[in-house]
């Protein structure tokens, strides 16, 4: 996310393997680079794990907002903001934005989609939560009041508004990858948040606004609360099994290839 008090992405929290969801996504990624492609800009690269796979096939560049993450990365990196990328014009065969756009403030949004643009020459790689609902993850910071998305996350985007964000470039292939989200249990996690409150901010996340980190164990206020308790009937395993037919759930991330026009 492009705002103050970045502290905790600059804590020790990377080079960690990363589970089985992630390695479906960045699988999904290599396998849609297409031909002809030598350099590659890995933008909100972490600490490379995407990258890693892919450099022994490709030039890879990444760059990130944080220095933390850059020091596991075993390819060229350089420190940048997505609004701002110390890159020259159409400088990379491809340009790839990974879990990056959803965490990016209104008018920093914008700023970013236009810089991939700009030092992309012909294709650009997306990923981004595939319509996440973001009243799931939130949490409440116990210092200020403020509730926010467990990852910082500040957008839900779907098919139509990332065909939108770019203007020189057009899609030429959409994807979905990662285990399927249950919507009932969304549904559910909503319904605990309106009953109970939002659980309290986690030991290792900063608040966006104060940049306060917290101190609590991040449940609720009275610790006996922590969810709502279903009735295991009959009537619910009914219901429960309708909505999965209704509400079957759909792939954690969304992907799309761009081409420039």
């Amino acid at each position: 996310m492009e705002s103050n008090g970045h502290r905790h992405y600059e804590d020790d929290l990377w080079g960690a393997p990363r589970g089985r969801d992630e390695q479906n996504r960045f699988e999904g990624i290599e396998a849609r680079i297409p031909p002809g492609v030598k350099r590659i800009l890995d933008c909100g690269c972490g600490d490379g794990a995407l990258g890693h796979r892919l450099m022994d096939k490709y030039t890879v560049t990444g760059c990130d907002l944080a220095a933390a993450p850059l020091s596991h990365c075993r390819f060229e990196t350089f420190q940048s903001s997505l609004v701002e990328i110390t890159a020259e014009d159409r400088n990379f065969d491809l340009v790839i934005s990974s879990e990056v756009l959803e965490h990016m403030m209104p008018g920093d949004y914008e700023k970013a989609c236009r810089e991939l643009e700009r030092v992309a020459n012909e294709w650009i790689l997306v990923t981004v939560p595939n319509r996440e609902d973001l009243d799931y993850a939130r949490q409440q910071c116990p210092h200020c009041g403020t509730i926010f998305h467990d990852a910082w996350h500040v957008r839900s985007i779907d098919e139509d508004l990332l065909a939108r964000s770019f203007r020189d470039f057009v899609p030429k292939e959409w994807f979905r990858v990662g285990h399927k989200q249950r919507l009932d249990v969304i549904l559910r996690t909503r319904l605990r948040n309106r009953i109970l409150g939002y659980p309290r901010l986690k030991p290792n996340r900063q608040c966006p606004l104060c940049s306060q980190f917290g101190s609590s164990s991040g449940r609720h206020e009275n610790p006996a609360a922590t969810r709502v308790e279903a009735p295991q009937d009959g009537v619910y395993r009914m219901l429960r099994r309708f909505a999965l037919r209704v509400l079957p759930g759909r792939e954690r991330w969304l992907g799309c290839l761009l081409q420039r026009r």
